[in-house]
């Protein structure tokens, strides 16, 4: 009994500081993006990779912070450049957060690299217990599954953020949906102007139909602009949540 207790004490010894590990690895890879390797020894930098920081905005704003004081420029450098150019390619900290979402949140999963799909699981449960989202993980695990394998996969979430870092295309479907709205409304007055004498039941036959026809425009809008980006993470739906 002791002997297997010492056993279970070990392996959460040895998960501990895999996770540690892929803490660091994260954070110094964030610092080599921006630019500003150099301060990993730094005891503010040191307290960051031991505590965890999980929202991008804080934590740049925290390595601004070590940069100075550490005599370095202030703004956060280029992407996989010096951090001292002040070239056109140099990027601050809120165009890194507006133009670079899909490097930031590929950063992010790499602290799940050495954490096994069960213990992610688990953690997920944890992190949820006696929440709305928590109780639908419970009664619906082929959700869980999928958002587990969301996270372990290198490059499906990612690629998913590509789509905000596409200014043009995001601009063009938002017109297009704009003019779907406008399509939508047009197309309701067409019909109550045709139900006004028809019996109820027709009435919200056709109601449904409308709203089944503009939704399934606009997911069609959606993948027409984005398939690429959404292909992965809709392949891995299909393997967990349609399997």
């Amino acid at each position: 009994m002791a002997l297997a207790q010492s056993d279970s004490e070990d392996q959460e010894a040895i998960n501990l500081q895999n996770e540690m590990k892929g803490q660091r690895a994260q954070f110094q890879a964030i610092l080599k993006a921006v630019g500003g390797e150099g301060v990993e020894n730094d005891p503010d930098f040191q307290k960051m990779v031991k505590e965890g920081m999980k929202d991008p905005q804080q934590m740049l704003k925290k390595l601004q912070e070590i940069r100075q004081k550490n005599g370095k420029d202030g703004n956060i450098g280029s992407i996989g450049g010096p951090s001292n150019g002040g070239s056109a390619g140099s990027m601050k900290m809120a165009d890194l957060l507006k133009g670079n979402a899909s490097e930031i949140v590929r950063m992010m999963i790499q602290q799940f690299n050495h954490v096994s799909p069960v213990e992610l699981k688990t953690r997920l449960l944890a992190s949820t217990e006696g929440k709305p989202q928590g109780n639908f993980l419970k009664k619906n695990p082929k959700f869980l599954d999928f958002i587990v394998a969301a996270f372990k996969h290198p490059s499906a979430l990612p690629d998913f953020a590509k789509i905000l870092d596409q200014r043009q295309k995001l601009t063009y479907f938002v017109g297009v949906n704009i003019f779907v709205f406008f399509f939508g409304m047009w197309y309701k007055r067409v019909q109550k102007n045709r139900n006004q004498n028809k019996e109820f039941t027709k009435s919200m036959n056709q109601f449904i139909f409308r709203t089944a026809m503009m939704f399934g425009i606009r997911i069609g809008v959606f993948v027409a602009f984005f398939h690429t980006e959404v292909g992965p993470v809709f392949g891995l739906f299909k393997d967990t949540v349609l399997a």
